[in-house]
């Protein structure tokens, strides 16, 4: 699995190989996340796929966003994404991780949920 991550996150954010220590780091962190917040009863095994592309598109993200070097644009198959600002840069990463919480709604308690008591 964890292979399968590294191979989609690198795909995703175009690191190049002397950053790939790096990444790789960011996709064991968020593989490790996800399967923190798996619901009970849910294995890894069960939704391996989801995982796998919510993680990578999770450390994908963070390297984006902490990745100081920057890039103009890159090309992963018949994609290209040119980057113009850090504004785009955000949002493109905001996107990415709402894609990963998407694909593990089914498998996954979401943090952005809570009950509240509200008194009568």
């Amino acid at each position: 699995m964890e292979e399968t991550i590294l191979s989609l996150a690198q795909s995703l954010c175009g690191a190049e190989d002397q950053r790939l220590p790096y990444l790789e780091a960011l996709c064991r962190a968020a593989q490790e996340r996800w399967s923190r917040r798996l619901k009970s009863g849910v294995s890894q095994e069960e939704c391996r796929e989801a995982m796998e592309c919510a993680s990578a598109l999770w450390a994908a993200a963070d390297f984006l966003e902490s990745d100081g070097q920057g890039v103009s644009s890159f090309t992963a198959g018949e994609l290209t994404i040119h980057e113009r600002t850090g504004e785009d840069r955000s949002a493109m990463c905001q996107g990415m991780r709402r894609a990963a919480q998407r694909l593990m709604a089914p498998y996954a308690q979401m943090e952005d949920f809570c009950f509240r008591e509200v008194r009568g």
